[in-house]
């Protein structure tokens, strides 16, 4: 575990009504914590960062630091509370109202930091090589969907070793702290990982915590305190140890600005298209760890939970019996939708960046890499 508290008060993102708000001392430090795996042949960084998303150039930045065999798998919890992570986007040099600008202090900062705390997972206990982890799920009934006629994916996973906690897997969006906050939150997931664990977001794209007028804080212990109790009751299951990484790439189509973008930023189309330009990245992929008969499968930006559960159908076919499917990792492409949901228009659809095919896209591009990754694993 390592602080990435910044120094000084930065823009936060999460919320663009913030209006490049700095943050204000008082609230809470914010952490990346890592897990190293390794089999004695490859060895594998799954970290999870107190940020709002992950950058393709942050990632870029942290793996030249580490040693040229290590994967790395970085996700961010996604709190919105957290300084703008567009600061460390190098693409994002036009002003956007309510995005920071890109700050190669603050990148070179953050890479170092994020680095250590793989580096220094790598050279502590948390690296395992034989013993087998195990996985134990219960329903968590503490989330909505967003957008009419969905359904979320209520299941939490948490993966051990031992008694000891390794990760924890849910997807709600962590905003239970409102744009009125000014200062630093961990949110929902910060409260998860004081255990030592690192949480990683499932498919958020449309799902968001229930909330009540009691203080944020109040919602999120008993959030953690009902994930607890419901974990408690299941048996955990073991997952084995075979270890392996597929690194497969979404044929992304051309950045594309939807037609409600222009409006929702009131701004010109020709300068819509521009931002899209400088805001997207032109290339992605997904990343999948698997351990045993466990697929984590990483997604670089925030897909919807009927995805979620398409993507988890096609590991299913591939023969896993345990289908993570995160969000945030290795970057953000935006939000990822099926195509008559970017159709339907909306915030989300706002944020999709490159067209309405970039949700059937990525389910191919997991059964692909799924069906690698079972067969690398194959006797």
């Amino acid at each position: 575990m390592l602080d990435i508290t910044p120094p000084e008060p930065l823009p936060l993102g999460g919320y663009t009504e913030r209006a490049g708000k700095k943050f204000e001392y008082g609230g809470d430090y914010l952490f990346a914590r890592a897990i190293a795996l390794s089999d004695g042949k490859r060895r594998i960084v799954l970290m999870s960062a107190e940020m709002l998303t992950i950058p393709e150039s942050l990632v870029k930045a942290v793996r030249a630091k580490l040693p040229a065999d290590v994967k790395l798998f970085l996700a961010a919890t996604h709190t919105h509370c957290a300084p703008d992570s567009q600061m460390l986007n190098d693409r994002m040099t036009l002003g956007i109202p309510g995005i920071a600008n890109y700050k190669r202090r603050w990148l070179d900062w953050y890479s170092q930091r994020l680095a250590n705390c793989g580096l220094t997972a790598l050279r502590s206990k948390a690296v395992v090589t034989a013993d087998p982890l195990t996985i134990a799920q219960s329903e968590l009934k503490a989330t909505h969907a967003r957008r009419p006629g969905d359904q979320p994916d209520w299941t939490l996973s948490r993966i051990s070793l031992g008694f000891s906690p390794l990760i924890y897997q849910y997807a709600a969006h962590p905003i239970f702290y409102s744009s009125d906050e000014l200062q630093l939150r961990g949110d929902w997931p910060g409260t998860f990982m004081v255990d030592g664990s690192i949480v990683l977001q499932g498919a958020i794209g449309d799902v968001s915590p229930d909330l009540t007028k009691e203080e944020p804080k109040t919602q999120i212990l008993r959030m953690h305190r009902l994930a607890i109790e419901g974990l408690s009751k299941q048996t955990e299951k073991s997952i084995g140890f075979g270890l392996g990484w597929i690194e497969e790439p979404i044929k992304l189509d051309a950045k594309k600005p939807h037609p409600d973008f222009a409006k929702e930023y009131k701004i010109p189309q020709a300068l819509a298209q521009l931002a899209v330009n400088q805001f997207a990245p032109s290339t992605a992929s997904v990343y999948i760890v698997r351990i045993g008969d466990l697929a984590i499968v990483g997604v670089p930006g925030e897909s919807t939970a009927a995805l979620g559960r398409a993507i988890q159908a096609k590991g299913y076919a591939a023969g896993f019996k345990h289908v993570l499917v995160c969000s945030h990792v290795n970057g953000w492409i935006g939000y990822i939708l099926e195509p008559e949901d970017y159709d339907s228009g909306g915030y989300e659809a706002t944020l999709s960046l490159h067209g309405r095919e970039t949700g059937t896209r990525l389910v191919e591009a997991c059964e692909r890499g799924l069906r690698k990754a079972a067969l690398a694993s194959a006797p």
